[in-house]
């Protein structure tokens, strides 16, 4: 369940990650400057990300870190969609852009929690890579397959938040089985 949700979460994360610049550039009409703007604003909160993610885990545990990266992508990829102002799209790149590695060390965490045995974790871990690179590329190119049949950009953007909101509601699931003891489902901190 947890290589699901992260695998999703890969995919909700294409739009931002493939085609911000475009947007901001050509259909929002800010020009390469901008998107370059928006691009470098990007990255730089992905260099943020992991730290930030790492410290809500230390704060927090890494299911609810977790758990709270997902609910606050939902409405941060959801309002390019819904309202494509110059400033929230910014935004929005900038927290898609620390949540793009910022996962990952809450994910990780997750693994090494709920697989004791160091050649499950590894197993595990592999698994859970594997599902994000193969969702990740199948994302990008169904995210490209709809924009080149006719579709736009808020259509893109409402499509990667509802990957997220499965994800989401996959939780209670992982929890669950957690709880149970089962695999790669991790139970809280």
């Amino acid at each position: 369940v947890l290589c699901l949700q992260y695998g999703l979460n890969a995919a909700a994360l294409v739009p931002h990650m493939v085609f911000l610049v475009d947007f901001v550039s050509r259909e929002l009409g800010g020009g390469l400057a901008l998107g370059a703007f928006a691009w470098t604003l990007f990255g730089l909160a992905a260099v943020a990300g992991p730290f930030l993610a790492g410290a809500a885990a230390d704060r927090f545990g890494y299911d609810r870190s977790f758990r709270a990266i997902l609910m606050l992508q939902v409405p941060v990829i959801a309002i390019v969609a819904i309202s494509p102002t110059m400033p929230l799209v910014l935004m929005s790149g900038c927290a898609a852009g620390a949540a793009t590695p910022g996962v990952v060390p809450l994910v990780l965490g997750l693994v090494r929690q709920s697989t004791p045995e160091i050649d499950e974790r590894t197993r595990a871990w592999g698994q859970a890579t594997a599902v994000f690179a193969l969702l990740q590329a199948v994302g990008a190119y169904a995210f490209t397959a709809l924009l080149s049949a006719g579709g736009h950009y808020g259509l893109l953007f409402a499509s990667a938040a509802v990957l997220v909101l499965l994800a989401l509601g996959l939780d209670p699931l992982r929890r669950r089985l957690g709880a149970a003891g089962s695999g790669l489902a991790a139970g809280s901190r």
